[in-house]
């Protein structure tokens, strides 16, 4: 003899079968002495699918964070070698002689010495600048993942117990039949 149960539906479920929040499921009785075993088949099976699923999701997000954490590294050496980098400037005593009299020009070749090393570093600044916000873009990326990976996993969770308290009502309605 079978027997139907109503039961409520997961949470996904009863998004897309707006009309109806239970399902009728048919129910063959066991003997007594297998209601025991498949009771706690049922939930161990449950548990040992949220365990997987949440140690899984929980190795990514790690995973994602040492990478965040790693490009936040390189991030921050790259701006403190940026900070290294100095322009040169004219030193007051170029404008003097060594008497200490004005001096009206300064030597080509020291401004041009100045204006290679300038643009050496400019160009290298420029080249900093480019690698940080590869990084930084790199990071709002992983950021992004990461924060999926978190929330697929608070959603399977939450979907687990759903099933899980569907699966414990189930046992309980059998174990009454």
């Amino acid at each position: 003899m079978s027997s139907t149960i109503p039961l409520p539906l997961p949470a996904k479920l009863r998004e897309e079968n707006q009309e109806e929040s239970t399902i009728e499921v048919q129910v063959l009785p066991l003997p007594p002495q297998k209601r025991n075993q498949v009771q706690a088949s049922a939930l161990l099976l449950a548990f040992m699918v949220i365990l997987q699923s949440v140690h899984v999701e929980h190795q990514s997000a790690q995973r994602q964070a040492k990478e965040l954490q790693a490009n936040a590294n390189e991030q921050e050496s790259e701006i403190k070698k940026e900070a290294k980098l100095k322009y040169e400037v004219l030193k007051k005593s170029q404008f003097f002689t060594k008497k200490g009299e004005s001096q009206a020009t300064v030597k080509v070749s020291v401004l041009d010495n100045l204006e290679a090393h300038n643009s050496k570093i400019s160009a290298e600044r420029e080249d900093i600048g480019s690698k940080v916000n590869v990084l930084y873009q790199g990071a709002n990326i992983l950021e992004t993942k990461l924060n999926s990976t978190v929330s697929k996993s608070q959603q399977s969770l939450q979907e687990c117990a759903s099933i899980t308290g569907v699966l414990l009502n189930l046992t309980n309605r059998i174990a009454q039949i």
